[in-house]
């Protein structure tokens, strides 16, 4: 379900995305995918969004997320409060999004979702275009759901359900009162000047897990400034989509099975499309196969970047040291070698697993570099005696 719903995501934004500052490039895509990595270290999951908004990705929004709570464990009730919240902030983006920016010659993508679980605590954070004269009113609709508490919160969700208006309670919509009752948490926000007539609102939520209860540091809490700074390097690198948690093999081979199901279904079936899903398959199943866990968790990250028609994907998880020289050696002598030349090294090593005589981790490298035009960027990173970050990057082009 995960990698599925990955897929369908970037077909979506494939065809969809408008690129509004062609000096942007998809350059440093190693350095990126390590910074969010550090960045991250600490979270459970992360997801980062800054693609196109639709009703249609909503469902698709809640499902990538549900992995990531289901494996840590969380209980029930978090669970349905968390989907709910995801559903309704995705949403409000969706309906409340000034989509000017579209046509205008400003620069960068204005909306922005993101879904984080880090320190027993979980984050919702969504940022779209308002125009500037909405910004006052707005901020008086917050500091009013932010002034009251569960009781008022629920009279006054009661009220409006009731006769569809305001009362003098409250100047607040009804998605910032829901909000504000299901977090049971005050709603942090930012508006962000973006052009003369708008301004992107940010605001962040949280919910506390069960484990949150025996913490009381309010220093554990992340800042809403973090999300922004996130947001900016996504526009910077021209990011749709970033994941990090867990690529364990039990979490990716059942997903995987359903992505490669639903190709056929796909309504996009572009030959680079085609190229794309194998290409994410490889780099997931490689990020598994090789990262590094003393748990049945691997942490690992994972990026989509697309400009100008040249796509962007990018993975970065742990490795032990001792394996470095035979993977180095391995992408080196890959990225050296013609289409010919790769298809006889695939055939060699294939028959080699076949007979018992060779570990399959090399096979879908070499399937990987098969399927590109471009030679496959790599890099380690040591961060301890025993372990390096390895980052692995390539480029696909229509």
């Amino acid at each position: 379900m995960l990698n599925k719903t990955i897929f369908d995501l970037v077909k979506n934004n494939f065809k969809n995305y408008i690129i509004h500052n062609s000096q942007h490039k998809i350059d440093g895509a190693i350095a990126t995918i390590g910074w969010f990595f550090n960045e991250l270290m600490d979270d459970k999951q992360c997801f980062l969004y800054n693609g196109n908004f639709s009703n249609s990705l909503t469902a698709k929004i809640i499902q990538l997320n549900e992995f990531g709570f289901i494996n840590q464990d969380e209980s029930i009730k978090i669970q349905k409060r968390a989907f709910y919240l995801i559903g309704e902030c995705f949403q409000n983006i969706v309906k409340h999004g000034d989509k000017s920016s579209e046509t205008n010659n400003e620069t960068g993508k204005s909306e922005f979702f993101m879904t984080r679980s880090s320190n027993a605590q979980h984050y919702i954070t969504t940022g779209n275009l308002v125009k500037i004269g909405e910004v006052n009113k707005l901020k008086e609709q917050i500091d009013s759901v932010n002034k009251m508490d569960a009781d008022e919160l629920k009279s006054l969700y009661k009220h409006v359900i009731k006769t569809g208006s305001i009362s003098d309670k409250g100047g607040a919509g009804l998605g910032l009162i829901d909000m504000a009752r299901k977090s049971d948490q005050k709603i942090k926000y930012i508006f962000e000047e973006f052009s003369k007539e708008t301004s992107i609102f940010y605001n962040q939520i949280e919910i506390n897990s069960e484990a949150k209860k025996n913490i009381s540091n309010s220093d554990n809490h992340i800042k809403i400034e973090h999300a922004i700074s996130f947001h900016r390097k996504m526009i910077a690198k021209n990011i749709l989509i970033l994941l990090k948690g867990d690529f364990s093999e039990d979490a990716l081979v059942p997903v995987l099975k359903i992505f490669e199901a639903n190709l056929m279904a796909a309504n996009h079936k572009s030959k680079v499309m085609k190229r794309l899903y194998l290409v994410l398959v490889e780099l997931l199943q490689n990020a598994s196969l090789h990262g590094y866990s003393k748990t049945e968790s691997k942490q690992g990250i994972f990026t989509v970047s697309e400009s100008n028609d040249i796509y962007k994907i990018s993975t970065g998880n742990y490795i032990e040291n001792k394996n470095i020289a035979s993977l180095k050696e391995h992408l080196e002598l890959l990225n050296k070698k013609n289409k010919d030349e790769l298809y006889e090294e695939y055939l060699k090593r294939l028959q080699s697993v076949n007979e018992g005589n060779f570990k399959a981790k090399s096979i879908g490298l070499i399937k990987l570099a098969r399927m590109l035009n471009h030679k496959i960027e790599f890099e380690f990173n040591k961060s301890t005696e025993d372990l390096s970050f390895f980052a692995i990057s390539v480029t696909l082009s229509s």
